[in-house]
């Protein structure tokens, strides 16, 4: 029988969480996965309580893909027996799979891998686990709710999402450039077709009723009316017919419609609401958010998004699930590449970390702007400052050459005429920038040669772990981006994950990574006989 595939990684990273989101130590995990692929996407630890958790299990599958379900639990032996026969009574698993794992608590807190592993001999570790590898689907559905009296706000709003579901398999979704049609009478297969015709990584469906009603309350403030227009986004196999496709969307916007029910029953009334898809750093799905969307109660959104953080294990040092930080396809119709290091096939040599979170790709002559021979720090620059603004630590816009130039200006590190200049700057003048404009501190390794930047792979490590943000390195008076690091502890073999901002042609995913414009480099591409400075960001403390 084949193993079951699994993240250590990401679980004990999770378990961690939990430890500081819980303030104890006495926590179960919730397995979930796909029992078709044997895989366990997710493990989301909380309160070792038999109370509340069915209801805290339907909250965690309604983030989830429809693919993706309840198979068990982990327990920690420590912590004593648990009524595992009980727990399973309580909560829908998947028929045919009961997994349980059960853990030291050592083992978790050390990260042993090993040992978690000799105590779970049906799964193996992959770090590469992933289920994004199809065709992203788009589309969008609305909804009216009406409640008739307040009194009976609870029973009202179950009945109204129970009625919703029901109606949600009479949706029709079109594809207007092909006339394709999906519904429960949908008997083709037109995904390949669609895709060819729109020569993108996303498709877009209309939904039959899909009209442009704005969120939240109706326009005359009625607390018993409320219409919804929900984002729906979904990665399916181009294998899947029309049918298969419209049953899945359908019950991806049923997920959607039993957070409406959580959100709205938990503030007691219909409230404004939008929803927004992430793929979260270390996750191997998508994860689907129904928030609140009111303009002028920032506190009450953190604290939705504190209590998601907390649920789904999310770091609460800084937003992970701010809208802006959300899948948006509309960056990929702009002129800026997206994370072109996701298109590379990477077979690691020793322990990889690696950029976390969007990016923007920044390099020579873009903007309609000829910096080539001078301007590849001020580009790295920007795609650094691009992470942090579409990470939602910031809300700049991505600065010009001149307004760097300006700042290094107004801070008396350069005369007044490098302003318009071609002149080229550093690490060490980038990190002034950053903490001025930005007020973002950064660390600043130095080495006196190529050869010594593999000493600082440790450090590397530890920077895409805990930070996450694009690293510049500059010697020579040449800089590049770096996006990770691979490091074999036992050889000192080290590769490093190279963005190059010295590419002047247009964005053609498929010829940068062709031409190694974006590539894993050895420690050879940095030159022996220049000196090096690496100036690693660090993450401002910041509300989730």
């Amino acid at each position: 029988m084949s193993k079951w595939k699994i993240n250590l990684k990401s679980v004990v990273e999770n378990f961690h969480q939990a430890i500081k989101a819980y303030d104890t130590e006495n926590l179960i995990g919730i397995i979930f996965g796909s029992k078709e692929l044997q895989i366990i996407s997710n493990v989301f630890f909380t309160r070792n309580e038999d109370e509340g958790i069915e209801s805290l299990t339907l909250e965690l599958a309604a983030f989830l893909p429809p693919e993706i379900h309840c198979l068990g639990f982990i327990t920690i032996k420590e912590n004593g027996d648990i009524p595992i026969e009980s727990l399973i009574k309580k909560i829908s698993i998947i028929d045919g799979v009961n997994l349980h794992i059960e853990w030291s608590l050592e083992h978790l807190k050390l990260k042993n891998v090993t040992k978690l592993l000799e105590s779970a001999n049906f799964v193996e570790n992959t770090e590469s686990l992933s289920m994004l590898d199809g065709v992203f689907i788009k589309s969008s559905v609305l909804f009216s709710f009406q409640i008739q009296n307040e009194k009976n706000f609870e029973t009202e709003v179950k009945e109204e999402i129970s009625k919703k579901k029901s109606q949600v398999l009479e949706q029709l979704f079109i594809h207007e450039e092909t006339k394709s049609t999906f519904s429960k009478t949908s008997k083709s297969s037109s995904l390949a077709k669609i895709q060819k015709a729109d020569k993108k990584n996303y498709i877009v469906l209309k939904g039959k009723d899909n009209n442009d009603i704005s969120n939240g309350t109706d326009v005359n403030n009625d607390p018993k009316l409320a219409k919804y227009n929900l984002n729906v986004l979904i990665n399916v196999s181009l294998q899947l017919t029309d049918l298969e496709i419209f049953e899945y969307l359908c019950k991806q916007i049923e997920k959607l419609l039993d957070q409406i029910r959580i959100l709205c029953l938990r503030e007691k009334k219909l409230v404004p609401l939008t929803s927004n898809t992430f793929a979260l750093s270390g996750w191997c799905t998508l994860v689907n958010v129904v928030s609140l969307d009111l303009e002028e109660e920032e506190d009450l959104k953190k604290e939705q998004r504190r209590h998601i953080h907390k649920l789904l294990n999310l770091s609460m040092d800084g937003p992970r699930i701010r809208p802006l930080q959300s899948i948006r396809f509309e960056e990929n119709d702009s002129k800026l590449l997206v994370n072109p290091h996701e298109g590379i096939k990477y077979t690691p040599i020793g322990q990889v970390a690696i950029v976390k979170g969007r990016y923007h790709y920044h390099h020579y002559m873009q903007d309609n702007f000829d910096d080539s021979g001078w301007g590849c720090a001020y580009r790295s620059f920007q795609t650094i400052w691009s992470w942090f603004e579409l990470q939602g630590y910031i809300d700049k816009p991505v600065p010009t050459h001149r307004e760097i130039q300006q700042c290094l200006v107004n801070i008396g590190d350069k005369p007044a005429k490098f302003v318009g200049s071609r002149q080229w700057i550093g690490s060490m003048e980038l990190s002034y920038c950053l903490e001025t404009m930005l007020g973002i501190q950064s660390r600043i390794l130095t080495t006196n040669s190529g050869k010594e930047v593999a000493e600082h792979c440790r450090a590397l490590l530890y920077h895409f772990d805990n930070n996450g943000s694009p690293v510049m390195i500059g010697g020579g008076q040449l800089a590049h981006t770096i996006l990770g690091v691979d490091y074999n502890t036992k050889t000192g073999e080290s590769k490093f994950l190279v963005l190059d901002p010295h590419y002047t042609g247009d964005e053609n995913l498929n010829f940068i990574l062709k031409k190694g414009w974006c590539a894993w480099k050895p420690l050879s591409f940095w030159n022996p006989k220049s000196f090096y400075n690496l100036m690693l960001p660090i993450n401002p403390k910041s509300e989730v």
